[in-house]
């Protein structure tokens, strides 16, 4: 094993006490960014709550590792959203662990939040561990967890510091993207290859993800456990690691309590308001009623199709906890059509399509205008 300044440190022997043929388990999840603000127009009680369920997404965590007798959650990063959180999140977190104390919570921060400024003046419990600028190993029987907080001024050299023994089951720890070479936030893959990693449990990406490390391990993105915003859609949960011996398999799980969905919804023959709303129910038919669903409306639509967003999304919202839809249509003219149209639309139809407007605010003037011609209100 190579030399390295490494700080070693054992939790348990003998495989964690567990008997012959028995796993030892470890949750890996990452990026729960507890007392973020939410990426939607949740307001009043609905954004409270959903806030709430953020929060309570780490005790649905822990509730399942005692389901399932894991001995440690691996925390790749960014489990608060920044360094100042409100006493209640901070408290709340910290007795979730004081209670769980036969579980082992192994915390390394991310490009958001640490621990020291996190948890300042507190007494971290004896089973929050920690990591720092020097890598740090928790010794489970065979299996080394390590990990480290790059110093932003040394992060190009601490890979070559690395330090681990190929004899057991290595899982590391790191947050940041990976990329070939090294950086502030960045992780260089080339410098983690062949040295003996078995798991590269990675965060900071919010999306389930894993791949090939090398000839012996492989790297992995949990993702997010629960939606903050539509740039987190489809399925987040956090990732079971299940070691028996020197062999490790790891199993992607589901488990946020919402899902958020973005649903492109072509509208180019429709024309009247209810032809639109049944467009709508009929592309989110299966979609779960307690999901966060954003509509876009897509094609390209008459001058006078009846698009009355706020009335539309009134329609959806008893289909689901928060329902919202963006305009992304283009008005279908043919300005053949209103050569020869003497009319007041006629004219203002021709000036705008005549104009240096983008295409785009030409579709949202032309659309606006008919609507004030026809005495609509008007909907952008």
């Amino acid at each position: 094993m190579t030399e390295g300044p490494m700080n070693i440190i054992a939790r348990a022997s003998g495989a964690a006490g567990k008997s012959d043929g028995e796993p030892l388990k470890f949750i890996h999840c990452s990026d729960l960014h507890l007392d973020s603000s939410l990426e939607t127009k949740l307001s009043g009680e609905d954004a409270r709550r959903r806030r709430y369920e953020i929060v309570r997404a780490f005790e649905r965590i822990v509730r399942r590792a005692e389901e399932q007798h894991v001995t440690g959650i691996i925390i790749a990063g960014d489990m608060f959203d920044a360094d100042i959180v409100t006493a209640r999140t901070r408290e709340t977190v910290l007795d979730i662990i004081r209670r769980t104390p036969a579980i082992d919570y192994l915390y390394l921060s991310g490009n958001h939040d640490s621990a020291e400024r996190v948890f300042p003046l507190q007494r971290l419990p004896e089973n929050l561990l920690t990591f720092r600028s020097q890598w740090q190993t928790y010794r489970y029987g065979n299996i080394d967890i390590t990990g480290v907080e790059p110093d932003p001024q040394s992060s190009s050299n601490c890979f070559d510091t690395l330090s681990l023994d190929p004899s057991h089951v290595n899982i590391v720890m790191l947050h940041g993207q990976l990329s070939s070479q090294a950086g502030p936030d960045l992780i260089p893959l080339p410098a983690l290859q062949h040295r003996g990693i078995d798991y590269l449990a990675l965060g900071h990406l919010h999306s389930y993800r894993h791949g090939v490390l090398d000839e012996r391990g492989i790297y992995c993105y949990c993702g997010c456990p629960e939606g903050r915003g539509f740039d987190e859609c489809g399925e987040k949960g956090f990732v079971l690691l299940s070691v028996l011996g020197n062999h490790l398999e790891h199993t992607f799980v589901p488990h946020a309590q919402r899902m958020l969905f973005r649903i492109p919804t072509d509208i180019t023959d429709c024309r009247t308001f209810p032809e639109i709303l049944q467009r709508l129910r009929d592309t989110a038919a299966g979609i779960p009623p307690e999901s966060l669903v954003r509509f876009i409306l897509t094609g390209a639509c008459a001058p006078d199709a009846q698009i009355d967003l706020p009335a539309l999304e009134q329609e959806l919202a008893p289909l689901f906890f928060y329902a919202e839809i963006r305009n992304e249509t283009s008005v279908s003219i043919d300005p053949a059509t209103f050569l020869g149209d003497v009319s007041l639309k006629g004219e203002f139809i021709r000036k705008v399509l005549a104009s240096k407007l983008p295409e785009r605010d030409k579709n949202a003037v032309i659309r606006a205008g008919l609507q004030a011609l026809g005495g609509e209100e008007i909907t952008l």
